[in-house]
């Protein structure tokens, strides 16, 4: 049976643009090296130490001689941000969502030490159907699972969003959609569907903590789904857990804030923090500023904020 990829693995992986050429940085550290060694020698006058420096400056210029990837003309070289939503590019100036990128792929770029290789950096490649942008950032980056899945991450992000938990209705998260979220929430909480097991409201009125267990399984059942579906039912699951006090799915929450569909991820984080899960574990609404509407940001804010009156 099909199943949803695999979440990021990361949380945020920077990137700086390429330095032209790109054996820059080796060569200021090969000179840097043997500067140092000089200024050794004549610090101290014996012949020791310069052998230890000399011996330091012929190390660093043995890494001068590196092997890195070839940047294709045309290629644009700037800043960018990867995060489990997309890539910031720019500093955050440009904002490429899951389904705008064709493919991703990392290089690396090896120096030679002696006898053996070493990765002294990554050359990360990203192409749109407009362009291809390329950054770097030291050591090796570690995307495997957004090199295996891009594409999957790509479908999944599209998926619309459901107001009921049947999946009759979606709309798409393209413009905000966290205000019909809401009101359907709201709207379930004072009728809710047999499906979930109880009424919202006792006899006086006052609204119930909790369902019976038949209701409370199906919320969770629904956040632990890897099932693809076009029209996607966790972020309405999300949220009526969150106002049923549903403990037992915070687990499934914390595992879908770094979901690759922002909205998805987004109520997420809320409900998770509405059921008192850290900050430190499932992060913050502002960490995916960039990939909410304002709109839908506020609203989350003030649906959780209203735990708190």
């Amino acid at each position: 049976m099909e199943s949803l990829p695999p979440p990021p693995e990361f949380r945020l992986v920077g990137c700086a643009p390429i330095a032209k050429p790109r054996t820059a940085g080796l060569a200021s550290l090969a000179f840097g090296s043997s500067m140092a060694a000089l200024a050794g020698v004549m610090a101290c006058g014996l012949w020791q130490t310069a052998g230890i420096g000399l011996g330091s400056a012929a190390s660093s210029l043995l890494l001068f001689r590196t092997r890195g990837p070839k940047i294709p003309r045309g290629t644009e070289s700037i800043p960018m941000t990867i995060v489990p939503w997309g890539i910031l590019l720019d500093d955050g100036a440009n904002i490429l969502h899951w389904p705008s990128i064709r493919s991703v792929a990392v290089k690396h770029v090896f120096a030679r030490d002696q006898a053996s290789d070493m990765t002294v950096s990554s050359v990360v490649f990203i192409e749109t159907e407009r362009a291809t942008y390329a950054a770097h950032a030291p050591g090796e980056v570690h995307l495997d699972r957004l090199l295996a899945y891009v594409e999957d991450y790509a479908k999944e992000a599209a998926h619309e969003v459901a107001l009921d938990l049947g999946c009759d209705i979606g709309v798409s998260s393209v413009e905000p959609v966290c205000a019909q979220l809401t009101s359907q929430v709201r709207a379930i909480l004072a009728a809710p569907p047999a499906a979930l097991g109880t009424s919202a409201r006792d006899y006086r009125g006052k609204r119930l903590s909790h369902l019976r267990r038949g209701g409370r399984t199906r919320l969770v059942d629904i956040l632990r789904d890897r099932t693809p579906r076009l029209i996607d039912p966790r972020p309405m699951a999300a949220l009526l857990a969150a106002e049923f006090g549903v403990e037992e799915a915070k687990m499934p929450l914390a595992n879908l804030v770094q979901s690759p569909h922002p909205i998805v991820a987004a109520t997420a984080k809320a409900a998770a923090t509405r059921l008192g899960v850290s900050g430190s574990r499932v992060g913050t609404l502002d960490e995916l500023g960039p990939f909410l509407a304002d709109e839908d940001r506020d609203v989350l804010e003030e649906w959780v904020g209203e735990a708190t009156l």
